[in-house]
């Protein structure tokens, strides 16, 4: 008897043990460098208190989205005003934009150097596991509902969607899409 029942206890506690430790920005980082999903800076590091940029975030997601193959060929002229064609992210910005990971601005800005704020992170890691066209309600908040239906920003608390997301959160956000 006691066997049996020390034998569930540790069945038990091996099946919620993962559910109940979420990532830690360290281990998503190295998860997602791991997958080439994240390169960190020209030294590999990864700078997690930093803010993330709407160019570093298209990056990342088409990585995530799996479409970096098509980076290179898409580098070149973008439809933004703001972003010539010799620009970095120009590629994956094109990329994004053609799937719906992201969008520009009315204006015609894309605004690659300014800071994705967590409601824009939600929409876009929303829309890359592909439920966009299902989403009901008013942005952003049909976004911030989906993202935390799927448990995308389990493991950091977030008191203000409005504010710039930093790059740690961002690491973590991305190894939950995973």
């Amino acid at each position: 008897r006691y066997i049996a029942l020390l034998t569930t206890v540790i069945i038990l506690l091996l099946l919620v043990s993962p559910l109940t430790f979420a990532a830690t920005k360290e281990d998503s980082f190295s998860r997602l460098k791991s997958l080439n999903i994240v390169v960190g800076d020209e030294k590999g590091n990864p700078h997690y208190d930093k803010n993330f940029t709407r160019a570093e975030a298209a990056a990342v997601l088409v990585n995530l989205s799996g479409l970096n193959a098509a980076v290179g060929s898409s580098k070149g002229a973008t439809q933004f005003k703001d972003v010539p064609g010799s620009h970095w992210a120009s590629g994956v910005i094109n990329v994004a934009v053609q799937t719906g990971i992201i969008n520009g601005y009315p204006n015609g800005n894309f605004k690659p150097n300014e800071y994705v704020t967590y409601a824009e992170l939600a929409a876009m890691l929303v829309g890359v596991r592909g439920y966009t066209s299902e989403l009901q309600g008013t942005w952003p908040n049909n976004v911030i509902v989906k993202a935390a239906q799927l448990g995308l920003f389990n493991g950091f608390p977030v008191s203000d969607f409005n504010q710039p997301a930093v790059r740690g959160n961002v690491f973590i956000a991305a190894n939950n899409a995973l």
